[in-house]
């Protein structure tokens, strides 16, 4: 993984698909302050 924005933290979630995963997600308090929120699924 590499980004050209430095990594502020991470989280690991389980989610059945990626609506679940953006519900959970669209509520911690950087989405909800409008910074950047980046999901990468897990297999």
């Amino acid at each position: 993984m590499s980004s050209a924005l430095p990594v502020a933290g991470f989280a690991i979630i389980e989610a059945a698909d990626m609506v679940e995963a953006v519900k959970k997600i669209s509520g911690v308090p950087c989405a909800v302050a409008h910074g950047v929120v980046e999901m990468w699924p897990l297999e």
